[in-house]
């Protein structure tokens, strides 16, 4: 029998209310997203939004070592290089995956009832589109967030040109530049959750969410009733220190210049010692230089975007990626190979000119003829 990867369960919450559970549950690959995925759980929200006795929504991941660990990337690679070794301007079949996965993200963005999110242990790249959209976001003394996709050739995606501008002075700036890994504390600094808990505290909370006091049809009554709940929940847990908040002002000195050289010049700079800034500069300097480049502009363009907007752009530029040299030879050098040590092209930031920039932000599709022109 083949595995469900989504595991959906109604909880009765009394009075014939509903709150609905969706379990990503591919627990071997971290739950990293696969078309399967996105599609089921697309057709469960819709179906939960659709019943006026749903009154939330909770998103989840099995297996206790992540909640989404991005999306499934070996199999955009597969389909990366067949479509590159067939000559194809770019492969349809990561276009529909990414079109498909980012209307997802979008939906919950603009989900009309609460969405609760618990993002315990891993959730990088797509698990963070999940995430991030949702109305209330949990994470634990175990999470670890990130978006590195500048290792593998990639933009950060999944609505990262609207959501990363908007956090915590330039640290959005540096996370997408740097891939680093945050803890649970640094996302609710940086503005990425909403609620810290102590991991053994996940147990009980969904045994005690149907006891709270749910109003049918209420938005505004339910949103108020799982904050002050997750309020109370945080209040006790178990409090983590944010390296993040304590490195705020390095960050801030770091990206304080007006393009990449001066950032690349001011980490050249940083002498070696703290682990911490060390992770960071490693991941940055090793990256895909055009990658670089592309992140400075994307941060910079997401600081006056609408979300729809957003994740159409996103749509165009992470197509093209996939149709770059650099995103298949970034995948074969981090998680097929794994000798991460990947052959990019152009090879440095100093070789990084508008000509190789520009190709990735030619568009696919026109304003008609765009996947995700419907969003609003």
């Amino acid at each position: 029998m083949a595995e469900e990867v989504i595991l959906v369960e109604d909880l009765a919450a009394g009075h014939g209310l509903i709150i609905g559970v969706a379990t990503l549950n591919l627990p071997a690959s971290l739950n990293a997203l696969t078309l399967e995925m996105i599609d089921l759980l697309a057709a469960h929200l819709k179906r939960w939004e659709r019943d006026p006795q749903v009154v939330c929504v909770v998103l989840q991941g099995a297996g206790g070592k992540a909640f989404c660990a991005g999306g499934d990337v070996r199999f955009l690679y597969a389909a990366a290089r067949r479509s590159q070794a067939e000559g194809d301007a770019y492969s349809k079949v990561c276009a529909e995956f990414f079109t498909r996965e980012y209307a997802l993200d979008y939906h919950i963005h603009r989900y009309t009832k609460p969405v609760l999110c618990l993002g315990h242990g891993i959730v990088m790249g797509g698990g963070l589109g999940l995430m991030v959209g949702a109305s209330h976001r949990v994470v634990t003394d175990k999470t670890k967030l990130a978006m590195p996709e500048i290792s593998i050739g990639l933009l950060p995606d999944v609505g990262a040109t609207y959501f990363l501008p908007r956090l915590v002075s330039k640290v959005g700036l540096y996370l997408a530049l740097t891939g680093t890994r945050i803890n649970g504390a640094d996302g609710v600094f940086a503005g990425l959750a909403d609620f810290l808990l102590s991991a053994e505290q996940l147990p009980s909370l969904l045994k005690e969410l149907p006891g709270l006091a749910w109003v049918a049809a209420d938005r505004s009554a339910n949103d108020a009733v799982l904050s002050r709940y997750l309020r109370q929940k945080s209040q006790v847990a178990a409090k983590v220190a944010s390296p993040l908040e304590e490195h705020l002002a390095f960050i801030e000195s770091v990206c304080a210049g007006a393009d990449l050289a001066s950032f690349t010049v001011l980490m050249q700079k940083v002498p070696p010692g703290d682990d911490w800034i060390d992770a960071g500069k490693k991941t940055f300097f090793s990256g895909s230089p055009s990658i670089a480049a592309l992140i400075f502009a994307q941060q910079a363009k997401g600081q006056d975007i609408d979300l729809a907007s957003a994740f159409r752009y996103e749509l165009q530029v992470v197509t093209r990626c996939t149709a770059h040299a650099d995103f298949v030879e970034g995948v074969r050098a981090v998680l097929i190979d794994k000798d991460q040590k990947p052959q990019w092209n152009p090879a440095s930031l100093e070789d990084v000119g508008r000509a190789s920039t520009q190709s990735y932000v030619a568009p696919v599709w026109s304003d008609v003829e765009h996947p995700l022109r419907s969003l609003k």
